[in-house]
């Protein structure tokens, strides 16, 4: 994800962090259902 961000920065679209992390996250296997629930659930991220 990193590198399409700095693929995507290179031709000029920037990409914020606070969309990168969730959309990172959301994109995790199954098994991490647990991580994911306690991230969304967080109220500082």
């Amino acid at each position: 994800m990193t590198n399409i961000a700095s693929k995507l920065k290179s031709l000029g679209m920037n990409v914020d962090v606070n969309f990168l992390v969730p959309f990172i996250i959301n994109w995790l296997p199954h098994r991490y259902g647990p991580f994911q629930m306690n991230y969304n659930t967080m109220k500082d991220k």
